[in-house]
């Protein structure tokens, strides 16, 4: 809760398909209405949908902390596999903001 207080949402069009953190009551209402997802695939440890992308891939944090992200565009979190892309929020949001300096930069849309 202390990077929803701290920075709300978050919405980069620009980076990669996009990247939007969705806002801290939208991330408690899917938790309510759907649940933790299991990640990776079934078998996982459990975590919460926190951001997507434009191309409708979900970034989660697990239960141990690491972020991951679907490895394909799905209809919901229980249909997804997840793939591990950081150990932490923090070195999520220093990829993320890597890809926006690389934007900056080039022009290139950059990768999450």
């Amino acid at each position: 809760m202390t990077f929803s207080t701290s920075i709300g949402e978050g919405t980069l069009g620009d980076v990669g398909n996009g990247c939007f953190v969705h806002p801290a009551d939208e991330v408690v209402r899917r938790l309510t209405e759907e649940g933790t997802v299991r990640l990776p695939g079934t078998g996982g440890p459990l975590g919460v949908v926190f951001a997507s992308d434009g191309g409708g891939r979900l970034f989660a944090v697990g239960e141990d902390g690491a972020v991951y992200r679907s490895s394909t565009a799905s209809s919901g979190p229980d249909t997804a596999e997840f793939d591990r892309v950081a150990d932490d929020l923090p070195q999520f949001l220093d990829l993320l903001h890597r890809s926006v300096l690389r934007f900056l930069r080039t022009g290139e849309p950059g990768y999450l």
